[in-house]
């Protein structure tokens, strides 16, 4: 009996949130650190897109990885889901294997999602830090002029 897509799409199920909320919290720790500006709609849409393509990726690639064990597993039980839990029981180094190569292709990939989605403004810290130099320039004391710094 085949691996049925309706199987594949349910453990994509369990993968998508969990790289969902890893990789958001592991891009989010990332553009706090480098503080720069983001377009956050943007990199949302994109890395939502991508986590659930991973999370397709890894079930499929653990399922066909561990094919052999799961078909023996598989043929002997009856019912889509006594199917389904002989499919993870079975393929579960696969399933956990496929899972981890697919969240490091995540984060590579992610790393491209976050460079898409720099704004080209200067972020928030930046035009701050700036304002602080301005106010905090150097005084040339050969210029000195008191009567300008008086007021007078």
């Amino acid at each position: 009996m085949p691996i049925e897509l309706g199987q594949t799409l349910l453990i994509s199920l369990f993968w998508f949130p969990i790289y969902w909320l890893f990789g958001g919290v592991f891009f989010s720790t990332i553009a706090i650190l480098k503080v720069i500006k983001l377009r956050k709609a943007r990199f949302s849409c994109l890395f939502t897109i991508l986590a659930a393509g991973a999370a397709y990726g890894a079930s499929y690639s653990g399922t066909w990885f561990g094919e052999y064990n799961i078909e023996q597993c598989v043929e002997e039980s009856a019912g889509f889901f006594r199917a389904l839990a002989s499919l993870i029981a079975c393929g579960i180094l696969e399933l956990s294997v496929a899972g981890l190569v697919w969240f490091i292709i995540l984060i590579l990939i992610g790393f491209g999602a976050l460079f898409v989605s720099r704004s080209g403004n200067a972020s928030w810290i930046d035009t701050d830090l700036d304002l602080k130099k301005e106010d905090n320039k150097e005084i040339d004391f050969d210029d000195w002029n008191e009567d300008e710094t008086m007021g007078v």
